[in-house]
């Protein structure tokens, strides 16, 4: 079993993590990392697993030139049922286009029908809580970007914080096995429910690696995010 991370170099916010998670979480795979500039491992190869994160804008338009040559194969893989966990800025190479400030646009790979909006003088940070099969997923959001079309194949149902816009209830993306979100955290740490869920995904197994820890410290999270909630409702 093979899991690819594209272009590790690139990642911001500590979403190294979700990487090194992985590795304790499924030992037995075999991690192969590509750097950029490198042929993705995926286009000659099977694989059971795409992760890639957050990157600055600068390595956002480089990637999509890189990966524009393996549009077909990305699609293919999509449609196979491959798992991908696509986090953050990362998620907008999917799309159909990034709209930017001076109306121009830098065109993606166009595999989702969701576009981005981007404007870098618009920054929101929001922390988010929202459902994904009846678990709560929690997170934090931040980006110069809103987007739009998701609503057909959301990730999470939003209860706390915004979604793929200011006014959605809906974030990220799931199809199929693809799995696109904004939130950081990093999400496999600090949601031991949804990094279950995955794992039972690629291994059928569902124990993890420090699970006690994890989920201790997501209960505490999970209050928090519910209190705050319920006091903010209170006040509007």
């Amino acid at each position: 079993m093979t899991f690819e991370i594209l272009y590790p170099g690139f990642l911001l916010y500590g979403e190294r993590g979700n990487i090194e998670y992985l590795k304790r979480m499924i030992p037995e795979a075999t991690l192969v990392e590509t750097q950029i500039h490198e042929k993705p491992y995926f286009v000659d190869h099977p694989v059971a697993f795409i992760y890639m994160g957050p990157m600055t804008e600068k390595n956002l338009a480089l990637v999509c030139e890189e990966l524009m040559p393996y549009k077909e194969r990305l699609k293919e893989l999509m449609e196979g049922g491959t798992c991908f966990l696509i986090v953050n800025s990362a998620l907008e190479i999917f799309g159909r286009s990034i709209e930017l400030a001076q109306g121009e646009a830098l065109q993606t790979l166009n595999l989702l029908p969701f576009t981005t909006k981007r404007n870098m003088k618009d920054r929101h940070d929001t922390t988010v809580m929202g459902t994904f099969r009846s678990m709560h997923i929690l997170g934090y959001d931040a980006r110069f970007t809103e987007q739009y079309g998701n609503e057909s194949m959301p990730f999470l149902t939003v209860e706390r914080g915004h979604g793929f816009h200011r006014g959605s209830r809906y974030e990220g993306i799931h199809y199929k096995n693809f799995i696109g979100t904004n939130l950081l955290g990093p999400l496999l740490l600090t949601n031991p429910p949804f990094a279950r869920y995955l794992q039972k995904k690629l291994t059928g197994r569902e124990e993890l690696p420090y699970e006690e820890r994890m989920d201790a410290a997501y209960r505490v999270r999970l209050e928090h995010f519910i209190n705050d909630k319920e006091i903010l409702q209170q006040k509007s």
